[in-house]
C-alpha cells in the first residue's frame, strides 16, 4: 500500500481517536502583532532611560522606566476606565506598596524574610479577588522581592515610590491618544469581528455543504473572535 493510502486509510481512525471539536480547540491559532502595545512599552520604558542619560544621571531614570515597565504589563486591553483602574490598582497597592515595604526591611534580616512570607500570604488572598486582585497581588509581591534588594537601599523611601508612580503614570498618558481618537473602537471592532464570523458560520450552515478546509477556517475565526469581547 502507497504511503497517500496508508494516510487516507487512517483519517477516520484519527476522527474517532480525536473528535474533529477537540482538535479544533487545541489547534494554535496565530496571534496577531499587538503593535501599538508594543510601541507604547517602548516609549513608557526608553523615554524615563533617554531622558536621565541625556541628563547624564543615568540612574534617576531606572525608577520612572520600572513604573513604565509595570504600566504596560498590568495593562491587559479592555474598555479604557477598566484599563486604568488595572494599572492604578497594580501599581499604587501593589508595585509602590511592595517598594515602600522592602526599602523599610532592607538591610533587617530575619525581618526582611518574615515581611515578604506575609507579603506571600496577603498576596495569595488578594488573587483571590478577582482579575485586578490577581495582577495587584502579584505586583506586590515581585516589588517586595525587588525592594528587599538593592534598590530598596535609596533613601529616602519617598523618592523610591515616587519615582516609581511617575513612570506609572507616564505610562498612562500613553494610552490618551488612543482614547481620545476613538472611546470605543476597540470594543467595537472586537464585536464587528464576533458578527463577522458568526455571518461566516451561517453561511456555512445555508450552503448545507462546503469544503472541510473552508469550514474549519470559519470556525476557528468566529472562536478567534469571540475570545476578545470584553465580559
Amino acid at each position: 500500500m502507497s504511503g497517500p493510502a496508508v494516510v487516507r486509510s487512517l483519517r477516520p481512525l484519527s476522527a474517532v481517536v480525536v473528535p474533529g471539536w477537540l482538535a479544533e480547540i487545541v489547534r494554535p491559532r496565530r496571534a496577531p502583532v499587538p503593535w501599538p502595545e508594543m510601541a507604547r512599552a517602548a516609549l513608557a520604558i526608553c523615554v524615563p532611560l533617554s531622558v536621565s542619560f541625556a541628563a547624564g544621571r543615568g540612574s534617576l531614570g531606572v525608577l520612572p522606566a520600572t513604573g513604565g515597565l509595570l504600566g504596560t504589563l498590568a495593562d491587559a486591553g479592555g474598555p479604557y476606565l477598566n484599563r486604568v483602574k488595572r494599572v492604578c490598582s497594580a501599581a499604587v497597592f501593589g508595585g509602590a506598596a511592595g517598594l515602600a515595604i522592602g526599602a523599610v526591611t532592607h538591610g533587617h534580616g530575619w525581618l526582611a524574610v518574615v515581611a515578604l512570607v506575609v507579603v506571600a500570604g496577603v498576596s495569595g488572598l488578594l488573587s483571590a479577588r478577582g482579575d485586578i486582585g490577581s495582577v495587584t497581588g502579584l505586583q506586590l509581591l515581585v516589588y517586595t522581592s525587588l525592594g528587599a534588594g538593592p534598590i530598596g537601599a535609596l533613601r529616602p523611601v519617598w523618592h523610591t515610590a515616587a519615582g516609581f508612580l511617575a513612570g506609572v503614570v507616564w505610562a498612562l498618558i500613553l494610552i490618551l491618544p488612543g482614547w481620545l481618537h476613538a472611546p470605543y473602537g476597540r470594543e467595537q471592532r472586537d464585536v464587528a469581528a464576533v458578527y463577522d464570523a458568526l455571518a461566516g458560520l451561517a453561511v456555512v450552515g445555508l450552503a448545507g455543504f462546503e469544503p472541510a478546509t473552508s469550514a474549519t477556517q470559519t470556525r476557528r475565526a468566529s472562536q478567534a473572535a469571540l475570545q476578545p469581547v470584553p465580559g
